[in-house]
């Protein structure tokens, strides 16, 4: 028996454990990209089972959580790379699109050496962002560069292109051609005085809610909308709605429902993400498996959800 098969007996008989144990053998043993199919369908259920308390049958999922793990493992395109790298993706909509449909790049760079260099050429005020992560700690607002200490932020900027702090390391092999970078891209904000997300879920073309973030500064909040853009009285617990606080919704709300509605035809399933600033619309992100496929949707709203998810037959 070698040391990895004994350490997963010892998680095995320890499952309080076992979370902690995974994370370091993530940072200490080859990307989860090189694992084997089988390794990966148990992963991938194992992490389900850790975040949602129970497990379901993969090969006949109802919820719209459980579906989105199908969709993980069997669902397959060429293009991936170019969908969910934010850096390949801003072509990916000029391709589609033309011009001016994303947020403005001022350019993207693989070591923190070659942004340092680059550091005088960026203008004062800007954003700098990972290419392959998923969460608010790998974004740094940089308000004002004449005031940042680069050797400050140089131990961050490293970790975010480190391949076990990505999502080359995650349970969803659609990052994995991509390469880790970091993008510096315009700062942007919007009228409520953030820059508030819209979120479209998209079901081939069929677009029946969005939802729209605000509030990430402190806590996040989501309000629901359907396609007739009238509120829902459905809050998550990941991103509670707020009950005091009305969305007015901007003007180009419809442009960008027609948008996600085009974009999303030929996907089973797609989200798609938008900014609104200044009257313009910009496409910020596609999302095959928003939150991981471990949001804690209420169940009647994680079963419609699931019951709109048609997926295609596996080959």
């Amino acid at each position: 028996m070698n040391v990895l098969q004994s350490l997963r007996r010892y998680m095995d008989n320890n499952p309080n454990l076992k979370p902690y144990l995974l994370m370091w053998l993530r940072k200490t043993t080859k990307t989860i990209n090189k694992w084997p199919e089988e390794k990966f369908i148990k992963g991938v259920m194992e992490c389900y089972e850790r975040h949602m308390g129970y497990t379901f049958d993969l090969q006949n999922p109802v919820l719209f959580n459980e579906k989105l793990q199908w969709y993980k493992i069997y669902y397959k395109r060429d293009d991936f790379a170019n969908i969910t790298d934010k850096v390949l993706f801003k072509d990916y909509i000029k391709e589609r699109l033309g011009e001016g449909y994303t947020v403005p790049m001022f350019g993207s760079w693989k070591t923190v050496s070659e942004l340092q260099r680059d550091w005088d050429s960026l203008p004062d005020r800007f954003v700098l962002k990972s290419n392959l992560q998923a969460n608010s700690s790998a974004v740094m607002i940089i308000q004002d560069k004449n005031l940042v200490d680069f050797r400050k932020i140089r131990k961050k900027l490293k970790s975010w292109l480190k391949p076990w702090n990505t999502l080359l390391n995650s349970w969803d092999y659609r990052f994995y051609n991509s390469t880790p970078q970091i993008l510096a891209e315009e700062f942007m904000k919007d009228e409520s005085g953030e820059l508030r997300d819209y979120k479209f879920f998209c079901f081939d073309g069929n677009v029946p809610y969005f939802r729209v973030d605000y509030g990430r500064s402190n806590q996040h909040h989501a309000t629901f909308f359907n396609s007739k853009f009238e509120e829902m009285d459905i809050s998550v617990p990941d991103f509670p709605k707020e009950r005091d606080v009305r969305i007015s919704l901007p003007e180009n709300i419809r442009e960008m429902y027609s948008l996600a509605k085009s974009l999303s035809k030929g996907f089973p399933f797609i989200r798609i993400d938008f900014f609104s600033c200044n009257g313009r619309l910009y496409l910020s992100e596609f999302t095959f498996a928003p939150g991981g496929g471990v949001t804690h949707y209420p169940d009647h709203f994680n079963k419609e959800l699931g019951d709109l998810f048609l997926l295609p037959v596996q080959c």
